[in-house]
Order: C-alpha cells, then sequence, then structure tokens
C-alpha cells in the first residue's frame, strides 16, 4: 500500500510539472509580443494570428490525442506531444519570418498542447485509482451518464469488483424509486430519471464524501421539489456527507446543515 502511495504521488508530482511547463511557456508567449514585433517588423495582427491558429490546432488535435491515449496509451501520445511542442518552442525561438513563427508558436506548439494538457493527463491519473477504490462521489448538472450503458449498469460501474455488487445495485434502485428503469438507457428515460440515476450511482461505492455541483438546475420547480425531499431523508438514513454547490438558497437549506454564502465574488 505505501509503495502504491509512492508511485501514485510521484506520478501526480510529474503530471504537475508537465502542465506547469504545458500552460506556463504558452501563457508566457504574449510577453514576447513586443520585442519580437519590434526586432521583426511584425504587426501586433501578425503575433495574434499565431496564437488564434495555436488555439485552433489544439481544439481540433485534442480529440484525437485522447483518443490515441485511450487505444495506445498515455505515455506515447506525452512523448510525441512533448515533441511537437519542444520543437514548436526552438522554431519560435529561431524564426525569422512571420511563417516560421505560425508554424512554431502556431502549430506545433497547438498540437503539443494538446498531447501534454489537462485533456490526456488529468484521465491518466483517475485511472491510476480503481473506480471502487475512490472515496469521493461527484454529480454535476450535467448528469453525464454513460450513453451505452443501461441505468443499472451505470450504477454499477464504479463496483465492478465488489462482491456485494448485486444487492448495492438493487438496494439503490430501490431507494431512488427507479427500479422499473434498471433496463433503460439514459436516452430513454427523463431528466428527473437521469439525475436520480446519476446520484444513485454517485452513492454505489460508499463515499466518505458526496460533492453536488448544481445537480438540480436543469430541472423543472416540481420536480426539484419532488427530488429534494426524496433526497434530504435519503442522505439523513446512510448518514452521507456531501458538500453541494447552488445559486438557489432554498436548496441549500433543505438538502444542507450548514450554509457558507459568497457574495460578490
Amino acid at each position: 500500500m505505501a509503495h502504491h502511495k509512492k508511485i501514485i504521488s510521484l506520478a501526480i508530482f510529474l503530471a504537475s510539472v508537465l502542465l506547469a511547463i504545458n500552460f506556463g511557456f504558452r501563457s508566457s508567449l504574449g510577453l514576447f509580443l513586443k520585442p519580437v514585433s519590434e526586432t521583426f517588423g511584425y504587426g501586433r495582427e501578425v503575433f495574434a494570428f499565431s496564437l488564434a491558429l495555436q488555439n485552433l490546432l489544439w481544439g481540433l488535435s485534442q480529440p484525437i490525442a485522447g483518443a490515441i491515449a485511450d487505444k495506445f496509451g498515455t505515455s506515447r501520445v506525452i512523448i510525441v506531444g512533448s515533441i511537437f511542442y519542444s520543437l514548436g518552442l526552438y522554431i519560435t525561438a529561431t524564426a525569422d519570418s512571420f511563417i516560421g513563427l505560425h508554424l512554431g508558436a502556431g502549430i506545433l506548439i497547438g498540437m503539443g498542447i494538446s498531447g501534454t494538457g489537462l485533456g490526456v493527463v488529468l484521465p491518466a491519473m483517475a485511472r491510476m485509482v480503481a473506480p471502487e477504490k475512490r472515496n469521493v462521489g461527484l454529480v454535476v448538472q450535467e448528469k453525464a451518464l454513460f450513453p451505452h450503458l443501461t441505468v443499472q449498469k451505470n450504477i454499477g460501474f464504479g463496483i465492478r469488483k465488489n462482491q456485494d455488487r448485486s444487492k448495492i445495485i438493487s438496494d439503490l434502485l430501490s431507494l431512488f424509486k427507479i427500479e422499473h428503469l434498471s433496463n433503460k438507457y439514459p436516452h430513454e428515460i427523463s431528466g428527473g430519471e437521469q439525475q436520480r440515476a446519476a446520484l444513485a450511482r454517485s452513492m454505489a461505492p460508499d463515499p466518505e464524501l458526496l460533492m453536488l455541483d448544481e445537480p438540480f438546475s436543469a430541472l423543472d420547480k416540481k420536480l426539484k421539489e419532488e427530488l429534494y425531499a426524496e433526497l434530504n431523508q435519503i442522505f439523513k438514513e446512510r448518514e452521507q456527507t456531501i458538500v453541494l454547490v447552488t445559486h438557489d438558497l432554498d436548496e441549500a437549506k433543505v438538502l444542507s446543515e450548514k450554509q457558507v454564502n459568497l457574495e460578490n465574488t
């Protein structure tokens, strides 16, 4: 266990360094606008176009980098991304024309970011800890159910190795009153039913902390009130610790015992 924790700690440290380099260099490019423009006589629009090209390539290549990482491994994508990024920095530093600037700061760095940024690094960190060993649950506004899995399989996703998996799923289906939806897919059920399924899935591994980020903002008032009453009872019965982020003060009062109000922030 101690050895595993050391490996995870080292991985987190290295990932933080990689992300710091990734966004650090990129974020500092604006500091070179004036000296580069004065040296080569570029207008601000030339430098701005390179940065716009960088963001465009980043956005276009990010899904591709993520798909390759899922299929062939994160390390390969990070290595290739680092090569693109390093080459882009070198060409940017030695470019003597706007074409070189667009190629280095725009195309190559943009592609490099997609292979060394959050979209690749964070999923790799998440995969280092098995779903059943994660002690924090999260439910957001979008519900984020797996569209290719039934309600039952969605709920059981994080407890695939648990010997009591079937019983836990059955209990949660009953607790959230969605037993009749167990074999349906997310697109076949309503928004409120999807939210119940998302909450059940987050509670299946019995997390020490359940985080709710605006989970009910997309639902109508009547449905909200129904869920409030049910969830309040469920949380009390299970003695579940929750952190709720919401703009609805009434929602906070119903679902929490202590509130912290942030104003003018």
